[in-house]
């Protein structure tokens, strides 16, 4: 069985080869998940990766306990032996690891809040696990949790993404008492917190330590995805569980997860925070400076964060599902872009699409206006 979202991917993909065949070049994709050569350099001037000798099997389980108390205590300082820790490659296995938690326990009832990582309901079909999609609702510039329907349907399992799936967005307090009140009355969540910036997890003002997980990926949130883990934060009673299927689904760890491990706990992984912020900071600036001087187009308002979501009040969800309509704004500019709804984005979104801070130089933010300029005036 193949995958909607890689289908619909390819589908993308084949438009901007089209044009590449009619003018010798493929369009620039602003939404491109690769970073620029300027931003690679500014983290290759700080990044000092630990060298890892060893050439042993090295699991969660085996590492010394000071390591799992560390990287609990960087996520977030309060947190003790309450809540356990396991560490997989990325946040791939991490997503596998869970629905096959949600399967092997009997969860009957499961939720995803969309917009969200693909691969969580590819998942979740995969181990044929039954599940309704609930999208948050975008007001005026807010993000709004459905909080009654999420309480009528008496859901045993929220799965969330914080920040907002490709929007570099945080919950606020009032969605994060919702979800208090949602874990008091019995309802585990798991959040999604790959994108997450060092200092803004969620487990940091969570107060239920009983119904909540998390998943981390503190090198991925910095655009770094050569050398990188993902840590999961649950209740203490789903260790040995964990433990055990980790084993079977994922296997050791490689040796650039140790060294992620090992560089994460470092200082040098804060200097590196602190260049990708600064990159980040600017680069958003400019943006903002971009849309300011164009008409019909708005975005989020974000702290810290490597991508954004562009909204056109102009534009129509029938018109970015159009190929036909793509296909024409990529001939007519040159560039191109990943559609509002391959991020979980449903039509109360409108005319939507992602791009990537992590692009940003001169050819980025050239190509940015010329298809905002375009976009905003049709």
């Amino acid at each position: 069985m193949f995958i909607e979202r890689i289908t619909q991917m390819l589908e993308m993909r084949d438009i901007q080869n089209r044009y590449c065949d009619s003018y010798g070049q493929q369009p620039y994709n602003v939404s491109s998940w690769l970073s620029s050569p300027e931003y690679a350099m500014t983290m290759r001037s700080k990044i000092e990766m630990p060298e890892i000798n060893t050439l042993e099997y090295v699991y969660t389980y085996s590492m010394d306990k000071h390591i799992l108390d560390g990287v609990k205590a960087k996520l977030d300082p309060r947190t003790g032996d309450e809540m356990g820790i396991t560490f997989v490659d990325n946040g791939t296995q991490a997503i596998i690891t869970l629905v096959n938690m949600i399967k092997q326990h009997q969860y009957k009832k499961i939720c995803i809040i969309n917009p969200a990582y693909f691969s969580i309901a590819q998942a979740l079909k995969a181990f044929e696990i039954a599940y309704d999609e609930v999208n948050l609702i975008r007001e005026n510039g807010q993000y709004i949790l459905p909080f009654e329907t999420l309480v009528e349907s008496e859901y045993d399992v929220i799965w969330l993404t914080s920040p907002i799936f490709s929007t570099s967005v945080y919950h606020g307090p009032e969605i994060e008492e919702m979800m208090h009140t949602l874990m008091d009355m019995g309802t585990l969540i798991i959040s999604d917190e790959c994108f997450c910036v060092s200092g803004n997890e969620l487990l940091r003002r969570v107060s239920n330590r009983d119904n909540f997980i998390a998943i981390y990926s503190p090198h991925k949130s910095l655009c770094l995805n050569t050398f990188k883990f993902a840590a999961i934060v649950y209740p203490q009673r789903f260790d040995m569980f964990i433990e055990h299927w980790v084993d079977v689904l994922t296997g050791n760890l490689p040796a650039s997860s140790l060294s992620a491990i090992t560089h994460f706990l470092s200082p040098n992984y804060n200097d590196c925070l602190q260049a990708y912020e600064a990159f980040m900071v600017t680069a958003h600036k400019e943006v903002i400076k971009i849309i300011q001087s164009k008409i019909n187009v708005e975005s989020d308002e974000i702290e810290t964060g490597s991508l954004m979501t562009l909204y056109f009040n102009n534009l129509t969800f029938d018109q970015i599902k159009s190929h036909s309509f793509i296909e024409e704004v990529i001939n007519s500019t040159g560039k191109a872009f990943y559609p509002s709804f391959l991020n979980g984005l449903d039509e109360t979104f409108g005319f939507a699409f992602r791009i990537n801070l992590a692009l940003c130089n001169q050819t980025f933010l050239a190509s940015l206006d010329q298809l905002v300029c375009h976009l905003s005036a049709k």
